[in-house]
């Protein structure tokens, strides 16, 4: 395996430029001037093999993913991408992964207009850690505490595919290799939903993103809004392999929402706000191409949570957890 500095140099660098970044790779810190009149958000999210992915996975996959998923926090509160920082165990490998993931990391990182601005590279279990910050208007950040009842519940993209792909992957449910590689790729190629969140984030108070699934995640709406809430789940937005005519003769109607519900890794947005303001958001949906779908309503808390299948309730389970 080549050195930790040729591969920095050759694979990781020269992606460290940007609005507010001073001087990037190649000193003991970067140094960053804050735009002013914003605010920082900074998250940082960790993947490592055989918890979050499969042994095997493809390298340039990982580089999206790892990125995506913080982004996908990012555009929770709201805030535009400015910089990320980058840390990396690797086993033995070879400068060909390295390759085939900054592939995919800059693939997205470009898009973005987000710079690498750092980070570390050490021998160790395979494991990706990305921080990624944004910069936000004081007042403008989206969060968990605002839901008020009469709210609409709404989210974007499509729910469950991430979950069909680790059942699949576990052997739980058998695939043919054409809905596996749609389901795999769908897992790993993520969405990102920055742009319309920063439109959102201009009249919406309140946000997550769909990580751990869609009951867990709302959840924690609810418990820091002290709130409760109705969901229909025929509303929900199944992703397209789990409405493929295969995945329609594997799993029944009941498991597909399961998946959509408690499958998790789906890194979409769920967002809240009054529906005299759906107008606005299915305008900010439509300019920046983002499907919106409206799942439910925000409830007082002393009327409890509900989720409904044609008017029939449904039992509730916890969501996924790391620990």
């Amino acid at each position: 395996m080549a050195g930790e500095f040729e591969l920095i140099k050759k694979k990781l660098s020269g992606h460290d430029h940007g609005p507010g970044v001073i001087l990037g790779i190649g000193d003991d810190c970067a140094l960053l001037q804050p735009q002013k009149g914003r605010q920082l958000a900074v998250t940082t999210d960790t993947m490592v093999e055989g918890r979050h992915f499969f042994a095997g996975t493809r390298a340039d996959y990982l580089g999206w993913r790892a990125l995506a998923v913080n982004l996908s926090d990012l555009a929770a509160m709201g805030a535009r991408p400015v910089w990320f920082l980058l840390s990396l165990n690797l086993p033995e490998g070879s400068k060909q992964w390295v390759a085939d993931f900054a592939r995919g990391l800059f693939a997205l990182a470009d898009r973005e207009k987000i710079p690498l601005i750092g980070g570390n590279m050490s021998a160790g279990p395979l494991s990706i850690t990305i921080t990624a910050a944004g910069a936000i208007k004081p007042e403008r950040a989206m969060l968990r505490s605002a839901a008020r009842p009469g709210d609409g519940i709404y989210v974007t993209g499509t729910l469950g595919g991430c979950g069909l792909y680790v059942k699949a992957g576990m052997g739980e449910v058998k695939l043919s290799p054409e809905l596996y590689a749609q389901a795999y790729k769908h897992s790993f190629m993520l969405p990102v939903r920055t742009e319309f969140a920063r439109k959102a984030a201009r009249y919406c108070r309140c946000a997550i993103d769909l990580s751990d699934g869609l009951a867990g995640d709302l959840r924690h709406i609810l418990l820091q809004s002290r709130a409760g809430a109705e969901i229909r789940l025929e509303n929900l937005p199944l992703a397209p392999v789990l409405q493929s005519r295969e995945a329609a003769a594997r799993l029944s109607v009941q498991e597909r929402l399961d998946l959509a519900v408690y499958g998790g890794c789906d890194y979409e947005l769920l967002l809240t706000l009054p529906p005299k303001l759906e107008p606005r958001l299915l305008q900010s949906a439509k300019r920046t191409h983002t499907p919106v779908t409206r799942i439910g309503t925000i409830l007082p808390a002393e009327r409890g949570v509900h989720f409904l299948y044609q008017g029939r309730r449904q039992p509730l389970r916890p969501g996924f957890e790391h620990f």
